[in-house]
């Protein structure tokens, strides 16, 4: 019963999260080989001056975790302070796979610090689109 439950739970996750997400590209360049970066705007929660989005990074090339767990893509829930100007990471999980397929390799379940949004960075097109348009 309780492998049941687990099985659910992880369809659950994943059918809210990254399978049946609807990717919009917004960003792409050459920096670590190549990447293309997507959010799907169907996933955007504002709450005050706060916004959550699901975005997929995916790269040409295998990255490396600072373990050295090799890995081409990466599903990530970003939350962004409208107001201050500041992002973090609230969930990551790396794919081994581009396109968010293959096993997992890797997961960050603890929020990363805030950082500021720099201007003309793949986190400022995110946050232009998140705050401003979405």
């Amino acid at each position: 019963m309780c492998l049941k439950q687990i099985c659910l739970v992880s369809v659950l996750l994943a059918a809210s999260t990254g399978a049946l997400a609807e990717w919009f590209k917004v960003s792409e360049g050459e920096a670590d080989g190549g990447y293309r970066i997507y959010l799907d705007p169907k996933s955007v929660r504002k709450t005050a001056s706060k916004a959550k989005v699901w975005t997929m990074t995916d790269y040409t090339e295998y990255q490396s975790t600072p373990g050295g767990i090799q890995y081409k893509s990466i599903l990530a829930q970003h939350e962004y302070d409208c107001q201050d100007g500041i992002w973090r990471t609230v969930l990551l999980t790396a794919y081994r796979q581009g396109m968010l397929e293959g096993r997992v390799v890797h997961t960050e379940k603890e929020p990363s610090s805030w950082a500021p949004v720099i201007p003309d960075t793949s986190a400022d097109v995110k946050f232009k689109l998140v705050c401003k348009y979405l």
